[in-house]
């Protein structure tokens, strides 16, 4: 154990193996971090910033009015098949949960419509009480699957 004083604080350094591992003193006072995992300060996109990253989408989707979702309703029906087909649907949806996995950002809701092989999703962050940037980021990569989908 070795002691030195900076700035008229006194200090202690743990030596394991000439190593420092950590300083410690009694004076030193900090702030708690509060953890900001969408990176925006707890706080929810305003509507100027959710207007600059609504064109960035598909046309399709659609703001409520409060401001705090973003919703759209696919269909999947493949363009030169007459009929709907509802399995195209509910591979449409694992996509959705294998990129929302790999985002580690679920939607908030998801409505199943099979007799119409469509679904609506609604996205929202919770914890924020509004939209985030993943909720748009989300968006973007639902909206790519199911081009690639009814495309084939």
């Amino acid at each position: 154990i070795d002691s030195t004083k900076e700035n008229n604080m006194n200090f202690r350094r743990i030596v394991i193996k000439n190593l420092p591992l950590r300083y410690f003193s009694s004076k030193i006072k900090t702030k708690p971090v509060k953890c900001d995992p969408y990176g925006q300060k707890g706080l929810a996109l305003e509507l100027s910033e959710i207007n600059k990253l609504l064109p960035t989408i598909n046309k399709e989707w659609s703001i409520s009015q409060d401001g705090k979702k973003l919703s759209r309703m696919y269909t999947c029906k493949k363009k030169d098949v007459i009929r709907h087909d509802s399995s195209l649907t509910f591979h449409l949806v694992n996509q959705l949960y294998n990129i929302s996995t790999n985002m580690n950002h679920y939607p908030y809701d998801i409505h199943i419509i099979p007799r119409k092989s469509s679904f609506i999703i609604t996205l929202k962050t919770i914890p924020l009480k509004g939209l985030s940037y993943n909720d748009f980021f989300l968006a973007l990569q639902l909206d790519s699957a199911h081009q690639q989908l009814i495309s084939k």
